[in-house]
């Protein structure tokens, strides 16, 4: 974790010259702002940045839309919930 830090500013440099751990992120530690630095099982290095939460209806911003037809069904069949899905803005480094 990041914290608050400029996300424009942080180089594949500044990812790849971290320590990065297996342990798992708190939902309460995912506020708007949060910032993540990430390195895949292939060993790329993603910076990623929480904008908000939105309601599980809600499948206008680009991460709800790579939910397939039948997830999407399912979730319009049930109560709608506030801060169901995550927005983030993510960049990937890759090798």
């Amino acid at each position: 974790m990041l914290g608050k830090r400029a996300f424009d500013k942080i180089s594949r440099e500044d990812l790849a010259n971290l320590k990065y751990f297996d342990k798992k992120v708190a939902n309460t530690s995912l506020t708007p702002g949060t910032v993540l630095a990430l390195r895949t099982k292939e060993g790329n290095y993603v910076k990623l940045r929480v904008v908000g939460y939105r309601e599980a209806h809600d499948f206008s911003f680009p991460e709800a839309k790579l939910r397939d037809a039948k997830s999407r069904a399912l979730l319009q069949k049930r109560p709608n919930m506030k801060n169901y899905n995550m927005e983030v803005e993510w960049v990937l480094y890759q090798k």
